[in-house]
């Protein structure tokens, strides 16, 4: 059967990816991301990163009368300085796997203008007829959703309103929940926004535009609201409960309903991040009211900072996000400075992202690590686990039973693959394995499996 055959009978990559990934205690090599200023009392925060294993964040400066700045960077294995749209301020938001980054910043003396960075220019998508407006969050399509002020009829003050922005500038304001205000956070690769909104009764709640449609009040989780952080392709959405009191604890949303993640055993958490195999990241207290970076994987809530290699003088305080190899950033104290830092997980085999996002017709990219720098990898997959030898390799077997050979790309200088491809229409309702192959070094990466709607 010709590849080309079996792609269009895959019929759809429209679709939501399920993704199988061990949830097991994972160990993790750490970098620190290094700092644009020279003075060490500057702070460094990671914010997002991407499959690529790039992390974007922001980065204090000298500013004037010896008060600090704020100025944005992204982390390709160098910081590049993303400067404001005028000055001084450049303001973290979201990263695509296209290194595209989008915050917000000033742009004249009583201006905040949403921007875009992109191979080192940025630029002013301002969304508004104010001069306000954020842009948080990027998809690899390009869509961006945010917050900026309008007026609104029957009221004499601006309101802050969610919005949604087209990669051509076309944008559309995503109402609320029955109230003033709203505001937009963060967005998947379907154009699902979430963020927060005013109801009838002037109480803010958390919302999720499912499908495009309406915005969907997220409920509450044991008398809290939902305030969410990040959703992934499943709209599943991770974040936090918000007390009347302000108490924070972490939760997860699916399906319409919240579940409490739990802690480290303290009284207060906050996820901040998932990926497409449903790990999240975030910060809980210990059992001392000590803050602690956090992994849940579905056995519950993991202290980052048992996973690292003991000496590194880290103490990790927050994790930021995590990507779909299971790569996170964060923030953490390191020599008494506040820096930013990314995790890459230790494996015994190359890991795969499938590809990113299973969305019919769209423009999409498989991501790998662990190979062998400036191996040949061949990607191949199958519909049934099984056992195939590896040419040239006693005893290795690949995981798929009978499997076709998509593409062949080679690693980086630090192992890592990238995969372009356009994905082709109608393949909704079948579950396709995908796997790495590099026959040279005898190695076979994890097998992942999609599931396309």
């Amino acid at each position: 059967m010709p590849i080309s055959h079996a792609l269009k009978s895959l019929a759809s990559f429209a679709v939501l990816a399920t993704l199988a990934q061990a949830g097991a205690a994972q160990s993790y090599t750490i970098v620190d991301l290094g700092s644009l200023s020279t003075n060490p009392l500057h702070t460094v925060r990671a914010v997002a990163l991407n499959d690529r294993g790039h992390v974007h964040g922001t980065n204090e400066l000298n500013g004037g009368f010896g008060t600090p700045k704020v100025h944005s960077f992204l982390w390709d294995g160098a910081l590049q300085h993303i400067y404001p749209i005028k000055p001084a301020l450049a303001l973290g938001g979201g990263v695509n796997d296209l290194n595209q980054v989008v915050g917000h910043s000033t742009a004249g003396p009583t201006k905040i203008h949403g921007y875009l960075w992109q191979s080192g220019v940025t630029s002013d998508i301002h969304a508004g007829l104010l001069e306000f407006s954020h842009a948080n969050d990027i998809n690899r399509a390009g869509f961006v959703c945010g917050d900026n002020s309008m007026f609104v009829p029957g009221q004499f003050v601006a309101q802050f309103r969610a919005y949604l922005r087209q990669p051509g500038g076309a944008w559309s304001d995503l109402g609320t929940l029955g109230g003033l205000r709203a505001f937009g956070t963060a967005l998947n690769d379907r154009n699902e926004v979430i963020g927060t909104s005013t109801n009838g009764l002037d109480q803010t709640r958390g919302f999720v535009t499912l499908g495009g449609g309406p915005m969907v009040d997220l409920g509450f989780v044991a008398g809290n609201w939902i305030n969410p952080r990040e959703i992934n392709d499943s709209s599943v959405i991770a974040g936090m409960s918000v007390s009347p009191a302000a108490a924070l604890r972490p939760v997860k949303w699916q399906a319409g309903g919240a579940v409490d993640l739990g802690t480290l055993g303290g009284a207060e958490g906050r996820a901040s991040g998932i990926n497409e195999f449903g790990n999240i990241v975030g910060a809980t207290d210990d059992s001392m009211g000590q803050e602690r970076a956090t992994r849940w994987t579905g056995a519950g809530p993991e202290d980052l900072n048992a996973s690292i290699p003991t000496g590194t003088g880290w103490f990790l305080d927050g994790a930021a996000d995590i990507n779909n190899l299971g790569e996170i950033c964060g923030t953490g104290t390191l020599g008494g400075s506040t820096r930013a830092y990314r995790l890459t997980p230790i494996t015994s085999a190359p890991r795969l992202t499938g590809f990113q996002p299973a969305i019919a017709g769209a423009d999409a990219a498989l991501f790998g690590l662990g190979f062998q720098p400036g191996a040949t990898a061949f990607i191949i997959f199958g519909f049934a686990a099984g056992p195939t030898p590896v040419p040239g390799c006693t005893g290795l077997n690949a995981g798929i039973a009978a499997p076709f050979i998509l593409s062949a790309t080679l690693a980086d200088g630090d192992g890592r693959i990238e995969l372009p491809q356009t994905l082709p229409a109608g393949i909704s309702g079948l579950s396709v394995l995908l796997q790495a192959v590099d026959p040279v070094n005898c190695a076979v990466s994890v097998v992942v499996t999609q599931t396309y709607l």
